[in-house]
Parts: structure tokens; C-alpha cells; sequence
């Protein structure tokens, strides 16, 4: 009769370990921000349907339980460098956000930035890249933490810097 009340006590305190480990874990899992980022390509149509433009667009999402503190969002280069894009340019026409930078993201919110790719590719070939580029969006926080998207190609040779 022992053996059996050992046998269950060993089993309760392993249960009560697991959930004790699930709760400090979902604890922990709460107080991180976090942010998902894409890069892709679209279109956008104006009122004349046929008007429509190829753009490349960042989106960040907020799948966290802590908003975050957008700073500025930008493109990684490799291991070479990076294209930022401060809040200012968005000002200059070139750019479109359905976020104020800076901004706060909060949980379950996202934000877009959008772009027409011959303006990336004539920042990049005027900066010495030729061929096929490849890169990571980033948006940053105001405490300097990135988050990154997976890796997007560009293929600059079908640009030119007069585009």
C-alpha cells in the first residue's frame, strides 16, 4: 500500500512541477515584446482600376502582450550595412505608412510601409550593389532592439538609376 501511495505522490509532484513550469514559462513569455515582420511585393490600385503600381511592403505585427515603440523601419543589406528610413523621409513623398513614426504597436495591431521598388533599387545601385541583392526588413525599437524579416531578393538589373 505504500509502493501505490509513493507511486501517486511521485506522479502529483511531477504534475505540480509541469504546471508550476508552465506557469513561470507563460509569465516570462508575457513580459518579451515582440514583433512578426514581411517583406513582400503588391500592387496598389488607385480609383482608375487600371492605374495600379508594383510596391514592395513592410508589415510588422504585434502577436506580444507589451506594445512596442516603433522607431523607424529600414532594410538590411547583408553583413554590409543598412538602409534606414527615418521618420522624416516618409514626410518627402516617397514613402507611404499607415503609422505615424514614431509610433507604439500595440498587442494585435499592425502597421505597413510601403514603397516603389526603383526607389530601393536606385539607392542601391547608386551605392555600388549590381545584380541580384538580397535582404531583411527590420523595424526598430526606441531601445535599439530589431526585429527582422526572412530574406527578399531584388534583381537590379532590371533597373536603371534613371528610373
Amino acid at each position: 500500500m505504500n509502493t501505490i501511495i509513493s507511486i501517486l505522490g511521485a506522479i502529483a509532484g511531477f504534475v505540480g512541477a509541469i504546471s508550476g513550469g508552465m506557469a513561470l514559462w507563460l509569465q516570462v513569455r508575457a513580459s518579451v515584446r515582440r514583433i512578426k515582420v514581411e517583406i513582400y511585393t503588391g500592387y496598389t490600385i488607385g480609383a482608375n482600376r487600371n492605374n495600379h503600381q508594383k510596391m514592395i511592403f513592410i508589415t510588422g505585427y504585434n502577436p506580444g502582450l507589451l506594445d512596442v515603440n516603433i522607431s523607424h523601419f529600414g532594410l538590411r543589406i547583408g553583413k554590409e550595412g543598412q538602409m534606414v528610413f527615418t521618420p522624416g523621409a516618409l514626410e518627402g513623398g516617397e514613402f507611404d505608412s499607415d503609422m505615424v513614426l514614431p509610433g507604439t504597436l500595440k498587442q494585435g495591431e499592425k502597421c505597413s510601409v510601403w514603397m516603389k521598388p526603383q526607389m530601393i533599387a536606385k539607392a542601391l545601385i547608386n551605392n555600388g550593389h549590381e545584380g541580384e541583392v538580397t535582404f531583411r526588413a527590420f523595424l526598430k525599437e526606441n531601445i535599439g532592439k530589431e526585429y527582422m524579416s526572412k530574406k527578399f531578393r531584388i534583381d537590379l538589373s532590371k533597373f536603371s538609376v534613371a528610373d
